[in-house]
């Protein structure tokens, strides 16, 4: 009953969200339960807000995991579902220079999707065998390493996640051509053994651009992280990775227009039997936009794994922006 209040009531914030002079692409995550914390930073397709002006905006996504495997002493269970509320803030210091807080609030809860996205893989002969040794409705990630039980969690968890701070400096900003620096920083101020936090602070660099041609957008994002700290699995750990996506928006007709994106980040660990693990990740989002007047705007967009087992198999996402003159 808990979880079903606190999804309400992240649906409930997340139909309020405020921005100005701000095009944002879908913004997406690794939402692996146990990457989903590592500050992989938002693109904000090389906008920078001008002085003294602000944003506020919220993005509300539902996660649904299916993925086991067991090879050499080494195994790894991921069964359940992550509601997950992030909300941006965001302040011009100068026509150049803009400064971002991100503050995620994340429900891990029993998987509420699954039988629908069983029946969504049956349909269209989708990979993903490992739903079919798993009971609906259930809650359990767990890890074992040279044949030692790491960790095995069943208990449903809710909280505040790692706080990201962000300056994004505009290296060019034209009437279809934008280009930003973005420097971030993660704090590791939510539990890593509740799965709310990555258990490290991260830090790094990301290249934003994007370019706008009549009815079409283009935007992309290419970056690292390096990784300061103990994860919940730490043996083999890579401390930098690589992340980025590629996007598009077509403008269909005057309210409504089409995306399509692409993530990619390098795996986390050198070493590993686990697929989760050791291989890159790589999604693909297809969703629309639906404007509403000169000030409303509302985005939902399903993300599947390209590289499977990577990703959480199956990813809705929403958001809602409202701008302020």
């Amino acid at each position: 009953m808990k979880s079903i209040f606190y999804t309400i009531t992240i649906l409930l914030i997340s139909k309020f969200s405020f921005s100005q002079e701000r095009e944002f692409s879908c913004y997406t995550n690794n939402n692996l339960p146990l990457f989903h914390s590592v500050g992989i930073p938002v693109n904000t397709c090389g906008y920078n807000l001008n002085k003294n002006k602000f944003f506020i905006k919220t993005i509300f996504s539902i996660s649904n995991n299916a993925s086991s495997a067991i090879k050499g002493g080494e195994a790894i269970h991921i069964d359940g579902e992550m509601h997950k509320l992030e909300m941006f803030f965001g302040y011009g210091l100068s026509n150049k220079l803009e400064i971002e807080l991100r503050i995620p609030y994340i429900n891990q809860t029993k998987g509420y999707l699954d039988k629908l996205i069983s029946n969504w893989h049956s349909t269209f002969n989708l990979p993903g065998k490992a739903r079919e040794d798993m009971d609906y409705f259930d809650y359990h990630i767990s890890y074992m390493n040279d044949y030692e039980l790491k960790f095995d969690k069943t208990k449903l968890e809710n909280g505040f996640g790692d706080i990201a701070i962000a300056f994004n400096y505009s290296l060019l900003k034209s009437n279809n051509k934008n280009i930003s620096l973005k420097a971030f920083l993660k704090i590791p101020n939510a539990s890593k053994s509740k799965l709310l936090g990555s258990g490290t602070t991260d830090y790094g660099l990301a290249l934003n651009g994007s370019y706008k041609n009549n009815s079409s957008f283009f935007y992309y994002a290419f970056g690292f992280l390096r990784k300061n700290g103990k994860m919940l699995i730490q043996k083999n750990k890579k401390n930098t990775i690589f992340f980025g996506n590629l996007g598009y928006k077509h403008k269909i007709a005057k309210i409504f227009s089409l995306v399509i994106q692409s993530d990619f980040n390098t795996p986390f660990y050198r070493k590993s039997n686990m697929k989760q693990l050791k291989y890159p990740a790589i999604n693909l989002v297809n969703g629309g936009e639906f404007r509403i007047g000169k000030k409303q705007l509302f985005f939902i967009g399903m993300i599947e794994d390209l590289m499977v087992n990577t990703l959480p198999d199956f990813t809705i996402q929403a958001s809602y922006t409202y701008k302020i003159d």
